[in-house]
């Protein structure tokens, strides 16, 4: 069983950690701003003009499953207009479109939700702007993209029948095994995401490094699934008491 929920956790104490090592950026927005802190002696012009931009956000949004699935539907559109893929037909773009809305955001949200919970918990609310706001959730899908790569190739290597309620996306009559390239997909969406949205952040490259090392231990995690006790075949003198 392929699972992302350490990823949640990890982001929580990386955000933390970021914080304290990253001079000169304010608390979280090293990773979700990617602005740089000016220095403390800014007019007080400048600060008025900042002000009600953060109290709008704090005032307009209210953190729900719904405002959730909003930064969803705009990622989504982010890549289904790729640049990069100029030029595909648009039965491909069809199908990216069907295969992210079949697999992405069908589960309980509570890891990428968690994302923007993390923020408050760090910088209050009240400080934060609706750039910040959005960047949390975009990063926050990003972990929910990580889950539904694992998910998708989890169930072609267990031959499970169904998936959140409903079939696995690969028993769909019409996928069969291009459901190996859709996890793929789904993976590639990760990074592109952050790219589109984090490129600029001084955090980037340790962003990347954060969901290419969770990948690696979940493969790891899942060969141990996969091999130490095959359907129809047990072996309990791999055990010990340890």
């Amino acid at each position: 069983m392929l699972t992302c929920a350490p990823a949640a956790r990890r982001l929580m104490f990386y955000f933390r950690a970021l914080h304290r090592q990253i001079p000169g950026l304010r608390a979280l927005s090293s990773s979700l701003c990617c602005q740089v802190t000016q220095p403390e002696a800014q007019s007080s012009s400048m600060a008025a003009v900042a002000e009600p931009e953060t109290k709008r956000a704090k005032l307009e949004y209210t953190h729900t499953r719904e405002a959730f699935l909003d930064v969803y539907a705009t990622l989504r559109e982010e890549l289904l207009n790729d640049k990069m893929l100029e030029g595909q037909p648009q039965e491909a773009r069809a199908w990216l479109k069907e295969m992210l809305d079949y697999n992405v955001p069908g589960g309980k949200l509570n890891r990428g939700m968690a994302v923007y919970d993390v923020l408050v918990s760090i910088k209050g609310a009240e400080n934060l702007s609706k750039d910040d706001i959005f960047k949390a959730n975009a990063l926050g899908w990003c972990i929910e993209w990580l889950q539904a790569f694992f998910l998708v190739a989890d169930d072609i290597m267990d031959g499970s029948i169904t998936r959140r309620g409903q079939p696995c996306w690969y028993q769909q009559p019409k996928v069969g095994m291009v459901a190996c390239n859709d996890y793929i997909l789904l993976e590639c969406c990760i990074y592109r995401i952050l790219k589109f949205h984090f490129g600029g952040s001084p955090a980037y490259g340790q962003l990347l490094e954060l969901f290419l090392e969770t990948t690696y231990q979940t493969s790891h995690g899942q060969l141990l699934d996969l091999t130490t006790a095959p359907p129809g075949s047990i072996n309990l003198s791999r055990y010990t008491m340890d």
